[in-house]
């Protein structure tokens, strides 16, 4: 009896993980695969593992045109703008009637690619990237989610 239970064990233990599809969702499943793939890799490389499923999917650069001014008017109130715009100016990096929201959502919808939004644990990826970039933002992103 002993011997059967053991085998089972060592065979357990030994056999590779299979990727966990449950932590990933997605209307995709080419993201769901290729994250799915990803996300025990990149757990490991980071030292943590993901705590609560997390959604992905892709958005238009309008939607994340959207989305970043939505965030900006939600986390810098237009009277701190308007200090933080004052300090650039003293600094010599900005004039004082520097429009640092517009500025902000102008670099952040040029520059991003995909981002991971914490409050909906959701991650997407800007549709229109090359499909040889999706595999190293979504490792950016996961280790953002994880």
């Amino acid at each position: 009896m002993f011997i059967p239970l053991l085998v089972c064990l060592t065979a357990a233990a030994c056999a590779a993980p299979a990727s966990d599809t449950t932590l990933i969702v997605s209307d995709d499943p080419e993201l769901v695969a290729l994250a799915s793939s990803l996300l025990a890799d990149v757990s490991t490389r980071a030292g943590m593992e993901l705590r609560e499923p997390v959604r992905v999917a892709r958005r238009s650069r309008e939607d994340l045109e959207r989305f970043l001014i939505r965030k900006l008017e939600e986390d810098l109130p237009d009277e701190r703008a308007r200090q933080i715009a004052a300090v650039y100016g003293l600094l010599g990096q900005g004039t004082e009637d520097l429009d640092l929201k517009a500025l902000l959502a102008s670099v952040y919808s040029e520059q991003v690619v995909g981002f991971y939004e914490p409050d909906s644990t959701a991650l997407f990826l800007v549709d229109d990237q090359p499909p040889e970039a999706i595999e190293p933002i979504l490792v950016h992103e996961l280790v953002h989610a994880i």
